[in-house]
């Protein structure tokens, strides 16, 4: 028998700070950044995955899209990369960074950091406990094993995919939240689609066929 992953479609996917749709965000972006915009906003996620350093155009246009997801919806997009991306590039180039919505906040929970580095991510604070709580001990070891596996580009297995399915479930159904991000679902995406697994989103209902 073949497993089945059916999950909720994508475009319902909410920000758990706001109930705000992802897909309207988006949209929101979309039709208030011109073409050049939109191309630098591009660009400037590509730098974060390739690695390289962000410039002073990227960093605007990133601000901007805070700026405007903020006005619009009251919350931000969050993707730990980018921000720890974006805070070395204003250190470098002596700019400000702007937090409108616990962006450093996530990326402490999300990375590593510091001497915790080898570690992993950082899982001192309450909403981590919550989680050791609901999951288990091996909490912070999984998650942290999945973030290595997103740091150096691996490729996610069923075992990390089951994970984060626990753990989306357990944010949306007591925090109203979402541990989803851009680099989250492209990961999810390939590792799916290599696997055979029909994965939509991360609230899980399994099924043997």
């Amino acid at each position: 028998m073949g497993l089945t992953i059916d999950m909720a479609k994508l475009g319902n996917v909410v920000d758990g700070y706001s109930g705000i749709r992802l897909t309207d965000t988006t949209m929101t972006i979309q039709s208030h950044l011109n073409r050049q915009e939109l191309l630098r906003y591009a660009r400037a996620i590509n730098k974060v995955q390739m690695l390289q350093s962000l410039n002073r155009k990227d960093l605007e246009i990133l601000d901007k899209i805070d700026a405007l997801t903020f006005k619009y919806h009251g919350m931000c997009l969050k993707d730990s990369l980018v921000t720890r991306a974006r805070l070395k590039a204003c250190k470098k180039n002596r700019i400000e960074f702007i937090d409108r919505d616990g962006l450093l906040e996530h990326m402490n929970f999300m990375l590593p950091s510091g001497e915790n580095k080898k570690k992993g991510p950082i899982l001192n604070n309450a909403l981590a406990q919550f989680f050791i709580e609901k999951l288990g001990k091996e909490t912070p070891k999984k998650f942290s094993k999945i973030m290595t596996k997103l740091n150096n580009g691996q490729e996610l297995d069923l075992a990390d995919l089951g994970f984060l399915s626990e753990m989306q479930l357990v944010a949306s159904q007591d925090l109203n939240w979402t541990i989803i991000h851009e680099q989250l679902i492209d990961a999810i995406n390939e590792a799916c689609n290599k696997l055979g697994i029909y994965f939509q989103n991360l609230q899980q209902v399994i099924s043997h066929r």
